[in-house]
């Protein structure tokens, strides 16, 4: 992650060339982290993480019932 402050946006396109998907640019006001560029295939596989994040946390809950493989298998119909 690079660091910029917000000023450098009046040369946008410089803070622009900075971002790539593995690189966001945060851009700082008074020294302190403010905003974050980012492009946005980066942007969406957070979004998408965070959501696998959030359905794995469902299923790793005490009540969950589990089933193994072979049974899953057969409730999906995919014995065959």
């Amino acid at each position: 992650m690079i660091s910029a402050p917000v000023s450098a946006l009046t040369n946008y396109n410089t803070v622009l060339s900075l971002v790539t998907d593995s690189t966001s640019v945060r851009l700082t006001k008074g020294g302190h982290d403010k905003y974050v560029v980012e492009t946005s295939e980066a942007h969406d596989y957070k979004e998408a993480y965070l959501r696998f994040l959030e359905e794995m946390s469902k299923v790793n809950r005490p009540d969950t019932q589990w089933f193994s493989v072979d049974e899953t298998k057969t409730r999906l119909g995919l014995d065959t």
